[in-house]
């Protein structure tokens, strides 16, 4: 999990994903989430039920990339785990420019 701050505004998380809350956060929103795992010290990992909402200066753990309409609002903390480089959503691997077929050699058949 990579641990994010909300920075700019509330941040709403949507049913279904996979997050972290500590204690405190759990508390509140308990009745809201299903517990997927839960630690000694009452932090736990859950998935809502239905959107949370998180004010500045919160913090999270997301167990996947926050959604692009989260960018500027979740900023990716300083040392959190980071298990993939963040690349931007969308962005895809290109082909070779030849299609991966060798343009660049002498083509024809068999002849």
């Amino acid at each position: 999990m990579e641990r994010y701050r909300v920075v700019g505004g509330t941040a709403r998380i949507g049913l279904g994903t996979i997050l972290g809350l500590t204690a405190e956060q759990l508390a509140p929103r308990r009745h809201l989430v299903d517990i997927v795992a839960e630690g000694k010290d009452g932090a736990a990992v859950v998935r809502p039920r239905q959107s949370l909402d998180f004010k500045i200066g919160e913090t999270i753990d997301l167990a996947d990339e926050p959604e692009k309409r989260l960018d500027g609002i979740l900023e990716a903390e300083a040392g959190s785990t980071v298990r993939r480089s963040r690349k931007p959503r969308g962005a895809r691997q290109q082909a070779p420019a030849d299609g991966g077929n060798g343009a660049g050699e002498a083509g024809g058949g068999a002849g």
